[in-house]
């Protein structure tokens, strides 16, 4: 098999690819994944007829091209460590054929249906399985998570993530390895959990199993979406604001069939509390202000940034509901609200504004108006709407806040 530029090793716990070659998704094939971490080999040859050795593990997908400088030696370690079939394996590359055959899966169980729970468990939180047990509600913030004793923080290379020390029971489910990612606002209750199910054999039994569980438990009224696709299989249930999806995907043009369901769990509950900021509230003042016009918002979640607050008492009754700039030279701010929120900043805060428009092409286009920030945050999205919407309030916008509005270079939306 001829060799082409590019290289794969093995540097401690950690497998390294470098090189020219396209993976089955035309993504270059430059990366490094942990070893220790891989749950599942595959020998794979994809459309383009090139042959891979698959590796998933740590919620990635990684293709090892088989024409790459090492991969005969790196292949035969990791066969060795894992224990790899490696007849299949050189069956299924030398073949030339689009096809898939998984050739070492780590044998792992990753959940349990239990006999019995207790009515409303589902709605009320998860329970640690510690010798001592202790019931989490889904209310509990980020904040509140990372200082409990049976909670463990991992920081992985790009996010970190909260994870349990003891296996947590949700219902009749007995769930390993749930986890949620910490976003940068962490005094809101946790948005996502998340976990890999895999059953015994590692295949479908795994949806079939959790999705007869909760439709038992929760009923029929609980069940708000299922579908079923050549490549997936997904069914989403609701209690109390709380809603439990479930994903478990085949081979497809664009997807992998790893053998798990994806169980995710999200917390859908409002906190008004959050959008009160009652300290500016009490003293604000609109020294100047700018009325737009024009249709258009803020797509801004206060759950994920903390400035993010309600439309405040005297905007509405001053404005009504229109969409408002104000400058507040009492207390130094620039504020600015749609008919729902507000954003509000220091005025020494903002360096400038970006107005930018997309042209509508394949898309429908649209116009977007930035902050540009000093400090550790440089920018922040303000208003939305269609394309251009926005031009004409450039040097009054300006005016009212008295920053700079770049108008930045118009692009097509293919």
């Amino acid at each position: 098999m001829k060799t082409i530029e590019g290289t794969i090793c093995i540097d401690g716990d950690r497998l390294i690819s470098k090189g020219e070659l396209k993976d089955i998704w035309y993504r270059n094939t430059d990366w490094e994944v942990e070893i220790s971490k891989i749950k599942m080999a595959c020998a794979l040859v994809g459309e383009n007829k090139n042959a891979y050795l698959y590796l998933y593990g740590d919620d990635r997908d990684q293709f090892i091209p088989v024409v790459y400088h090492g991969f005969r030696e790196v292949y035969s370690m990791l066969s060795t460590r894992f224990g790899f079939d490696d007849e299949l394996f050189w069956k299924v590359v030398t073949s030339k054929e689009k096809r898939k055959e998984v050739i070492w899966r780590k044998p792992q169980e990753t959940y349990q249906i239990l006999d019995h729970f207790t009515p409303g468990d589902y709605e009320k939180g998860l329970e640690i399985q510690s010798p001592e047990k202790e019931f989490i509600s889904w209310d509990a913030t980020y904040d509140e998570l990372r200082q409990h004793p049976l909670v463990k923080i991992i920081h992985g290379e790009y996010s970190e993530y909260i994870t349990f020390r003891y296996p947590v029971r949700i219902g009749r489910l007995l769930i390993w390895n749930l986890k949620s990612i910490v976003y940068e606002r962490t005094d809101v209750a946790v948005r996502w959990y998340t976990t890999d199910c895999y059953n015994k054999e590692a295949t479908d039994g795994s949806f079939r199993d959790l999705y007869t569980t909760m439709l038992t438990d929760l009923g029929r009224e609980g069940l708000k979406y299922e579908r079923e696709y050549e490549d997936e299989r997904r069914a989403d249930f609701e209690c109390s604001s709380m809603r439990l999806s479930l994903c478990y995907k085949y081979d497809g043009d664009y997807t992998l069939e790893k053998g798990f369901t994806d169980l995710r769990i999200e917390n859908m509950r409002e906190y008004s509390a959050l959008l009160i900021d009652e300290s500016y509230e009490k003293v604000m003042e609109v020294s100047d202000s700018l009325i737009i016009e024009s249709e258009v918002k803020f797509y801004v979640e206060y759950k994920k940034d903390k400035r993010v607050k309600r439309r405040p008492p005297l905007i509405t009754e001053r404005f009504v509901d229109q969409t408002v700039i104000w400058r507040d030279d009492v207390n130094e701010k620039i504020g600015f609200a749609d008919a729902t929120y507000s954003l509000v900043f220091d005025k020494q805060e903002i360096i400038s504004f970006t107005l930018g428009n997309l042209i509508p092409a394949k898309g429908s286009g649209g116009s977007s108006l930035t902050a540009n920030l000093s400090g550790a945050r440089q920018w922040s999205s303000l208003f939305s709407g269609e394309y251009r919407s926005m031009n004409d309030y450039v040097e009054r916008i300006a005016t009212v806040t008295g920053k700079e509005v770049i108008l930045d270079t118009e692009y097509s939306d293919c």
